[in-house]
């Protein structure tokens, strides 16, 4: 379930921490399975139709990452894609045009290993939206690059830092 976790201006601009958690299976992910299944990033905008940038990613593991993470963004609800959690992720054509970018966490280049718990960031970004259906959301999913295996349900926490304009 998505929440704001921090809002704030800065610059003219407002700034929003998002976390989502998605659930996850406590099984073995394939290369190109869909892990989390499509994640719904509420308040991504002050208002429908709303602008904004993704400035942040960062994928928190309660256990280690041994594969690299892909998250992909749309500006509308991929809603003619199947996101089966587990499953090989396949984008149906009439979503494409949703796409407003991607990520790639390389876990060798971005990752940080606490032992037990992984994190990976990227930050930096600057990638561009303008949710294109009434509402403030934008969608992500989670393709993973390599076989994992998380421990429980709830290993993964998503947060996503935006500047909403």
């Amino acid at each position: 379930m998505p929440n704001a976790s921090y809002t704030g201006q800065e610059g003219g601009e407002f700034t929003r921490l998002i976390s989502v958690t998605p659930a996850v299976q406590n099984a073995a992910y394939a290369q190109n399975d869909l892990i989390g299944g499509k994640m719904t990033i509420a308040n991504a905008a002050l208002s429908d139709y709303g602008t904004g940038r993704i400035k942040s990613v960062t994928l928190c593991s309660k256990i280690a990452l041994t594969a690299d993470v892909r998250v992909i963004f749309f500006t509308s609800d991929p809603s003619n894609t199947t996101f089966t959690e587990n499953g090989a992720l396949a984008i149906a054509a009439a979503d494409a045009a949703a796409v407003c970018g991607f990520v790639f966490l390389d876990k060798s280049a971005v990752g940080l290993d606490l032992g037990t718990p992984d994190v990976m960031h990227l930050g930096d970004l600057n990638i561009p939206y303008e949710i294109t259906e009434a509402g403030s959301s934008l969608y992500a999913c989670m393709k993973v690059d390599g076989a994992h295996t998380p421990g429980t349900t709830s290993d993964i926490t998503m947060r996503f830092g935006l500047a909403l304009v």
